[in-house]
């Protein structure tokens, strides 16, 4: 089972898309937790998840008073994602943050999800369970500040940074790098320019925790994820 917390007023693609992902990768069910405006649209697009309502801001984002009916959701579930399609709100970005100190299942952190640490950066290091970070290089310089020119340096950078913050980075891009927390670094070498479509992180992000769902160690489950969803972009 796998949660997937996010969506809001205008941004109910993202959320669908993850979801769907997450099904076709194989998860046996998906839940999504949205604001409850969005769900009679969202109901509509997509038909195989179980939606929960949310209660939201006065933008029509998650708010944070949604924090122990998230937790709740959490306690059955096997992984989560955080973020798609989420949006800005300074109310929604507290949630994001608090969200990782309380829920002890994996964590994939994605889009506006990662944009909620922009300013609280440390914060990042309270997560409790495991995380997983799938940043393109804006998100990345909205964290951690531009990445080195040289290729050797920006696999070095992102190693340090997985280490420093005990997490597992996804640094999307041709080709992509993941290291873990450990230190390892991956290199994987698929997809192409037309991945930069959006929407296609959301896909990522889907695919990625329906295989921690699955019980894939989570590093493992990045790159395979990475892998079939580059192999899927060449195909296409």
């Amino acid at each position: 089972l796998a949660l997937i917390v996010g969506g809001s007023r205008g941004m109910t693609g993202s959320v669908c898309l993850a979801a769907h992902s997450a099904l076709r990768t194989g998860c046996g069910m998906v839940h999504c937790a949205l604001p409850e405006s969005i769900i009679p649209i969202v109901s509509i697009k997509v038909t195989e998840p179980v939606l929960h309502s949310l209660q939201e801001t006065d933008e029509g984002t998650p708010a944070l008073n949604n924090i122990d009916i998230i937790k709740r959701l959490s306690a059955n579930m096997q992984a989560a994602l955080i973020g798609p399609g989420i949006s800005h709100n300074k109310d929604t970005g507290s949630l994001v943050r608090k969200l990782l100190s309380v829920l002890s299942i994996p964590v994939v952190l994605d889009a506006d999800g990662i944009n909620a640490f922009k300013g609280y950066v440390e914060t990042l290091k309270d997560h409790t369970g495991k995380l997983i970070i799938t940043p393109h290089n804006k998100e990345w310089e909205r964290l951690f500040g531009i990445l080195p020119k040289a290729p050797n340096d920006i696999i070095n950078t992102v190693r340090q940074k997985a280490i420093e913050f005990s997490m597992i980075i996804v640094l999307k891009g041709n080709p992509t790098i993941i290291a873990d927390s450990g230190g390892k670094a991956f290199i994987l070498p698929v997809g192409n320019s037309g991945m930069a479509t959006a929407g296609s992180g959301d896909i990522l992000s889907g695919v990625i925790v329906s295989l921690i769902a699955q019980e894939c160690i989570p590093v493992n489950a990045a790159i395979l994820g990475v892998a079939i969803h580059g192999m899927a972009g060449e195909k296409a």
